[in-house]
This record gives structure tokens, sequence and C-alpha cells, in this order.
């Protein structure tokens, strides 16, 4: 199995759970997000767009300049992949591809339906006036 093919998987998988996970459980606070965009934008690496089918949003496009960036840093992180990945023999890459391309597929399963409200209870930390959490199970 090629090793583009399965860095690049590797890349999309993480990206698409990372995705997932920030829409899903506000992972990424909209402040972290608009201060890594607005230095995105200040480098001239992307362009906000609005969005025609929703005004509340807006779009983010990958300018010349940015993909000429990120065509630049491809080579190093690709080199970083490859040298994680060498720690799992050509049997082991060709499981993690396989068990990867799973979870893209469950993933894609996953953002085409409606979301689900998670009803799960904030939990406070003590030290912020919350109750301390008990060792077993409620």
């Amino acid at each position: 199995m090629p090793s583009e093919l399965l860095a690049e998987c590797v890349q999309l998988a993480i990206a698409a759970i990372a995705r997932d996970l920030v829409r899903a459980a506000g992972a990424l606070a909209s402040a972290t997000m608009t201060a890594t965009l607005d230095l995105l934008e200040r480098r001239g690496w992307i362009r906000r767009v609005a969005n025609p089918d929703d005004r509340r949003s807006t779009l983010i496009q990958i300018t010349p300049d940015g993909r000429a960036a990120a065509d630049q840093l491809l080579p190093g992180i690709r080199a970083l992949e490859k040298s994680i990945l060498s720690a799992l023999t050509a049997g082991e890459r060709a499981d993690l591809l396989d068990l990867l391309a799973k979870i893209l597929a469950r993933a894609a399963e996953v953002a085409a339906r409606q979301p689900e409200p998670l009803n799960g209870q904030r939990i406070r930390p003590a030290r912020l006036g919350g109750r301390p959490q008990s060792s077993t199970p409620h």
C-alpha cells in the first residue's frame, strides 16, 4: 500500500474526526477559531466569503498564497508522518488504513444525519464550585 495513500487517509481521518468532535461537543471555542482564522487571513492564506445559502455563516477559501504555504509545509509533514508510521510493520499499516477507512465511512454516515441533542450534564470541577466527583457511577 503506497505510503502517500496511507498518509492521506490518516490526515483525512484526523480532520474528519476533529471536525465532528468540534461540531458535536463544541470542543473548539469560537474565539479560538476566530483568532486562528484572523491569523491565517492576515498572512493572506485564507479569505472569508459570505455563505450564499446561510447569511449567519461564513465560508473559508484557501488563497493561492495559502496553497503555496501548504505545499511548502507538506514535505516536512510527510517526513514526520513517515517517521511516526515507521514504528508499524507493513501489515500493521494496512490494518490501520482499513480501520481508518471504517472510521471515515462511519463519520460520513453520522455527518449526513440530523444532529442529535446531547442531553448530558456539565460537570463543574469542585474548584469552580461544583460538587466533587465520586468514583462510583450515578
